[in-house]
Order: C-alpha cells, then sequence, then structure tokens
C-alpha cells in the first residue's frame, strides 16, 4: 500500500457519517424554520418612534425608504405618517423589505391632508402590490372620489416618460374617502386574481395577467399626507 494513503477505521467512518446525518437534519431544520417564516403574518402595529431618512431600514427591519420626495416619514408609536414636501407635486415610498407572490394584506389608512398645490382626488394615501422597481408593480389608491387599481408594467430601464406611458388603469369605483376619514383596506392576490375590500365590503374582484407576480407590498403618497395603522400581510 502507497504511504500518502491514510487508513480510515470503521469508528472514524461512523463518526464521519453520524456528523454528515447531523448537518443532514440542520439543513432540514433550518429549511422548515425559513418555510414557517414565509408563511406566517406580517404584522406592524407601530408601537415604536422612528424617524426614516434616505435610503434607511426602520429598527425592526420591515421597512426600507426608497425616496422621501424632499418631506418626511415618522413612526409616532401609533402609525406611519408620511408625506412628501409640499408645494410641487411630489411623491414618496415606503416598501417592505419581504416580499411575496400571492397574499392578502390589510391595513388602516387616514388621508390627513393633500399637500400639493391645485389638488385632484387621486392626492391621496396608495400602496403598490407586487412592487418590484418603479416600471413593475400593481397599484390601488383611496382617492377622494373613488378607489383606483392599476399596474405599471414597463420594460425594465425605460425612461421615466417612456415609463409612464405603461401605466394603465385596471378599475375605477367604490366609495369616496373624505379628508380625515379612516379606512380600513384589504388587498388580495391570489395568482392572476386581484380583490379588494374597503371597510369589510368587497368592491372589486377583477382578473389581470403582468409580467411580474411576486414582490413588495408599499406605502406611498403623492401630493398627499398619508396616515397608515396595522399593516398585516399574510401569505396565501
Amino acid at each position: 500500500m502507497p504511504s500518502n494513503i491514510s487508513v480510515v477505521t470503521d469508528a472514524e467512518y461512523n463518526a464521519l457519517v453520524h456528523r454528515l446525518d447531523l448537518m443532514d437534519a440542520s439543513i432540514a431544520n433550518l429549511d422548515s424554520r425559513l418555510k414557517k417564516l414565509e408563511a406566517s403574518p406580517y404584522y406592524d402595529d407601530f408601537k415604536y418612534n422612528y424617524t426614516f431618512g434616505e435610503n434607511t431600514t426602520s429598527p425592526n427591519k420591515k421597512w426600507a425608504s426608497i425616496y422621501l420626495g424632499y418631506g418626511s416619514a415618522v413612526v409616532d408609536g401609533n402609525g406611519l405618517r408620511i408625506q412628501p414636501k409640499a408645494g410641487a407635486l411630489a411623491a414618496a415610498l415606503i416598501a417592505s423589505t419581504q416580499q411575496w407572490s400571492n397574499y392578502l394584506v390589510e391595513w388602516d389608512v387616514t388621508n390627513e391632508a393633500q399637500v400639493a398645490t391645485n389638488p385632484q382626488q387621486w392626492m391621496c394615501p396608495w400602496a403598490f402590490i407586487r412592487y418590484l422597481d418603479k416600471w413593475r408593480h400593481y397599484y390601488l389608491y383611496i382617492g377622494t372620489n373613488d378607489v383606483e387599481f392599476g399596474k405599471k408594467d414597463a420594460p425594465v430601464g425605460s425612461s421615466d416618460s417612456v415609463t409612464e406611458t405603461y401605466q394603465k388603469t385596471l378599475w375605477t369605483g367604490g366609495p369616496a374617502t373624505a379628508i380625515g376619514q379612516k379606512r380600513h383596506v384589504g388587498f388580495q392576490a391570489i395568482n392572476d386574481t386581484f380583490t379588494i375590500w374597503v371597510d369589510g365590503t368587497k368592491i372589486m374582484e377583477k382578473t389581470d395577467v403582468s409580467s411580474f407576480k411576486s414582490g413588495s407590498y408599499c406605502i406611498y403618497v403623492e401630493g398627499a399626507k398619508g396616515y397608515y395603522q396595522n399593516v398585516m400581510v399574510t401569505p396565501k
């Protein structure tokens, strides 16, 4: 037998097999825990205090600021108050750090004020659903006249002017929401079917096909000051 070949005893071999079995069990346990985490509700009651800056993450690691429109996003211990700079039309966006495909998301929201000059009914709190980036997402806004559901599904990397041409209104209807009126909103995405509830009443169920099938839930305001509370995402 060549002198450079080591002989492994039965005891050493059995110990190695045992270690490998333990590693397999540990990996399987970790995979199970990750799957349970992905399937568990993602909830924030905002019972903490925090002020977002540009490109910052909340203390609980659930939210990341994408842009603030030279305005502010402040968690005050009961909710998140967010608004872009008043005057010229601007927007602010906070995204969940986790993404989902099929899920139900519920939240309480109040349009506290319209802060842009010459306010329009869509200057209000919004939500982005299955948000990947500024080119690909669904949107829902709770306007002063009605509710609107739509999407952007533009070529990635296209300019802002081109991207805007890909914004498509998919549905408009439902109740008007006065300034200062609190709403409980539910939105469900299951494959290509989307459902909206306002204060427990289903107002829309619609099918739509897009190039993207998953993404973040986002808090978004345009030309308004919105107050968001009790956000819960339940994977389906």
